[in-house]
């Protein structure tokens, strides 16, 4: 058994320009994200993590290198743990872009329909699949302590929701995550368990 800790990053500047920003756009910390950051490695200290993966976006990775200074362990960029591809919303800041990105939401939540998603973008299923090999590595060379994973409240809401056999699309996507909240899960060879949710 393994406890992971999936934890969204810090507000960023895409969060204040309220702009979509999923690939590898110049969006890092604002000084309130890192704050934050910091405030959530105090929180995190007494926890002995024997790996430490994050996102390789901006934002994902300058709250890894907070919280690695903080902790003491060196993180792994992987792409598993990337925000889901918006596709052609990319780069917009509109709000019927962002309407859009609602309406993909309950698409998947209301309808089912995981292979839906925006033009040039990524569905629901294809997020959980790229993100099911970083498991199946986890389950095939369990680690000796707990895994921290640095990423992405879209990404989380998707994967969470697939795999925690106690979480639904519709409790993920609408309680979601604020900046630096924890989801901490249990992680065996049959399934994975969330045991709390937005902890702090």
């Amino acid at each position: 058994m393994t406890l992971l800790y999936f934890v969204r990053h810090g507000e960023s500047q895409a969060n204040r320009l309220h702009v979509f920003s999923n690939r590898a756009a110049p969006h890092g910390l604002t000084d309130v994200g890192r704050a934050q950051t910091a405030q959530l490695g105090a929180r995190l200290a007494g926890v002995s993590f024997a790996r430490f993966y994050s996102s390789p976006l901006l934002r994902a990775r300058q709250s890894a290198d907070i919280l690695a200074q903080r902790l003491g362990v060196e993180y792994v960029v992987t792409h598993a743990l990337t925000e889901y591809d918006v596709g052609i919303l990319e780069g917009r800041s509109d709000q019927r872009s962002w309407d859009r990105y609602a309406e993909l939401h309950q698409t998947w939540i209301t309808c089912g329909d995981v292979d839906a998603k925006h033009e040039g973008g990524e569905s629901y299923r294809e997020v959980c699949e790229r993100f099911a090999p970083l498991l199946d590595e986890l389950r095939s060379s369990p680690p000796n302590g707990p895994v921290l994973l640095m990423g992405h409240g879209g990404t989380f809401y998707c994967v969470l929701s697939h795999f925690c056999t106690n979480v639904d699309p519709a409790f993920a996507f609408r309680r979601g995550l604020h900046h630096t909240e924890v989801v901490i899960t249990k992680l065996s060879e049959a399934r994975l368990i969330c045991l709390a949710w937005g902890s702090r």
